[in-house]
């Protein structure tokens, strides 16, 4: 008895042929020269190469055929290059537009498949992982020296923006950046509102580095010049009643001190201590008919070690003692 038997043989075929019949083919691909870290604004330059699984099939190379490439699933434009003998050479920036980001980040490679005149290469992947480590870098600024006087209330220097570059090519990492500003004395931070000597520090935060803090120069709170009042009255026909009035700045501390009066450049009554800002002395048995020209000198004293207003002297008071004694003053 004869049994008749039909086969269907199924071949894959180039459409970019005349028809021809060719052989399917697994195919491997790598990624070659990746590093196991790099920086931001680094540069990868790598290999993909292509091969035929079974390494004993004749025909070294796999047809030639674009590839794709992907950085964290974010597809990396390399239009127009393509697989030539298994293998392409591409140049990746490492940069966040690129897909990157700090710590460790997936590169896949695709190969497309083609087909030539002996066999149908398949499809095949790469997969590889990179670690992205921040950028060394340092700040580029304008050293600060700067003074201001006190006024009781916080206070701040001026500050200019900053460019954050690498340390190891000088290139620019972030430009006009704006630093946190903070400030300290003894090692700790602290507010800028006694008169004294602040350290300045500047902290700048980035997604490709690490936060960069760093002592930028100096910023100065000096002693406040307070302004003082003299008053010269005559009393008894021939005595003057000296009263010098001292005021601080408008948020600040009382001024504490004395006063020293002086007639006509000689002192009468030396560091008279302020009461509230005042002080007063009676200069008594002057001429008849003299004129006499008086003075006042403010001398602060240190409060919890600080100094907080500058020595002033007032402007000067004329006083002349009439000859029938009567009381005037000027």
């Amino acid at each position: 008895e004869q049994i008749e038997q039909k086969v269907v043989l199924i071949v894959n075929k180039d459409p970019d042929t005349s028809g021809s019949a060719v052989t399917s083919r697994e195919t491997t691909t790598t990624i070659e020269g990746l590093p196991t870290a790099v920086s931001m604004q680094d540069e990868l330059n790598l290999t993909v190469r292509t091969v035929y699984t079974d390494s004993s099939l004749p025909g070294k190379n796999v047809p030639s055929a674009g590839f794709s490439v992907y950085i964290n699933q974010t597809p990396y434009e390399v239009s127009g290059i393509t697989l030539q003998n298994g293998e392409a050479a591409i140049k990746i920036p490492v940069s966040e537009a690129n897909g990157f980001h700090m710590g460790e980040n997936a590169i896949t490679v695709s190969y497309a498949g083609a087909t030539n005149e002996n066999y149908r290469a398949l499809p095949s992947q790469a997969n590889e992982t990179v670690t992205v480590n921040p950028i060394a870098v340092k700040m580029q600024y304008d050293t600060i020296q700067q003074t201001a006087a006190y006024t009781g209330l916080k206070q701040s220097c001026f500050v200019s923006t900053v460019n954050v570059v690498r340390t190891d090519n000088g290139q620019t990492v972030d430009s006009q950046v704006k630093p946190e500003v903070f400030y300290r004395q003894d090692g700790k931070n602290v507010v800028p509102v006694q008169p004294g000597s602040y350290e300045v520090w500047f902290k700048v935060t980035g997604n490709q580095y690490d936060v960069i803090e760093e002592k930028v120069g100096t910023f100065t709170i000096t002693a406040a010049k307070p302004s003082i009042r003299l008053t010269a009255e005559t009393e008894n026909g021939n005595s003057v009643h000296l009263y010098a009035k001292v005021d601080g700045v408008r948020n600040g501390s009382i001024p504490l001190g004395s006063i020293s009066f002086y007639q006509d450049g000689t002192i009468i009554k030396a560091q008279e201590k302020l009461v509230y800002g005042e002080a007063d002395t009676v200069v008594s048995g002057l001429k008849h008919g003299g004129s006499y020209q008086f003075k006042a000198v403010y001398e602060p004293d240190d409060k919890d070690g600080q100094t907080y207003y500058e020595t002033v002297t007032s402007e000067a008071a004329t006083v002349t003692i009439k000859e029938d004694s009567s009381t005037g003053g000027s």
